[in-house]
């Protein structure tokens, strides 16, 4: 049986949250809601926000803490796209499918901004993403999903970062150049989603 731990796992997320940090009482009495949320991580807050919004009561329940599990812990990357790659989807579900969920995750972006100003959520949000080249032949890559990203996605906002300037965003020889995606960002997860239960 899964038995979860009552605290948070140590990292940098947890120790940098302490003071935002709260215990809530344990489920002891009946309720009578319109929706019960089991969890208590990203999805299940916005859609317990979002219920709530529309007038319905909601209770939501979690076995360990706020955020305890991949919520809390994971990179903070806010990153438009898809991992797989666009053209990978666009070869399974066509090109206008395809751009409907690259503009969904434009808006998923946006909608997480807005939550954040909306209920005052500082969750250590750092403006930009950079995506960069080590080796010399990777230079084309990022080349290519800018070309990609203008002519397919109808996307214009990637900047091309060459070497010469990539010290201003990396300390270091390493890196060939690089892309930076102004709409992207990275956020302290953990404070997101426990000011995402605030709200």
């Amino acid at each position: 049986m899964f038995r979860s731990s009552p605290e948070y796992v140590d990292s940098y997320y947890a120790a940098t949250s302490r003071h935002l940090q709260s215990n809530r009482p344990s489920l002891q009495e009946d309720l009578d809601v319109d929706v019960c949320v089991v969890g208590a991580g990203f999805f299940g807050l916005y859609s317990a926000l979002e219920l709530a919004k529309a007038g319905k009561r909601v209770a939501v329940v979690e076995a360990s803490r706020v955020g305890w599990g991949a919520s809390g812990r994971n990179g903070g990357q806010m990153i438009i796209g898809f991992p797989c790659g666009m053209q990978r989807l666009k070869g399974v579900m066509g090109h206008d499918r395809a751009k409907r969920m690259f503009d969904a995750s434009r808006e998923a972006v946006a909608d997480i901004r807005g939550i954040m100003d909306e209920h005052r959520i500082d969750c250590d949000l750092v403006q930009g993403h950079l995506e960069v080249a080590v080796l010399p032949r990777r230079i084309a890559d990022l080349t290519g999903w800018i070309e990609e990203c203008v002519n397919e996605w109808g996307y214009d906002k990637l900047q091309f970062v060459e070497k010469k300037d990539m010290p201003r965003y990396l300390n270091s020889a390493r890196f060939q150049a690089g892309i930076i995606d102004p709409e992207g960002c990275h956020i302290h997860p953990l404070k997101y989603v426990l000011g995402l239960a605030r709200a």
